[in-house]
């Protein structure tokens, strides 16, 4: 027997933070020149979520040229963490 509960709560935790990220995408996407992409795939429930700030951005398809241009700005997880991180010690004064 499985425990409901167990299974519920991370679907739960992985809805609550989609909808908290596509309220921000939607005010992103609302600025002046703006479109947004953004697509996530839950790998172990094969469910992939994705936002368009509009629809027929033709551009899509373009996206690993676009990575690949020198001034694109591509961001990892360890990148955004050191940011974040060095933005809190100036914040707090250290």
């Amino acid at each position: 027997m499985t425990n409901n509960k167990a299974i519920k709560r991370p679907n739960r935790q992985v809805t609550r933070r989609l909808d908290g990220l596509a309220s921000k995408l939607l005010q992103y996407g609302e600025l002046d020149g703006i479109e947004v992409v953004f697509v996530a795939r839950n790998t172990k429930r094969d469910e992939t979520y994705s936002y368009l700030s509009s629809r027929g951005i033709n551009w899509l398809g373009k996206i690993e040229k676009m990575r690949s241009h020198p001034k694109a700005k591509n961001d990892f997880p360890e990148q955004v963490r050191e940011r974040l991180g060095k933005l809190a010690k100036s914040t707090r004064g250290v």
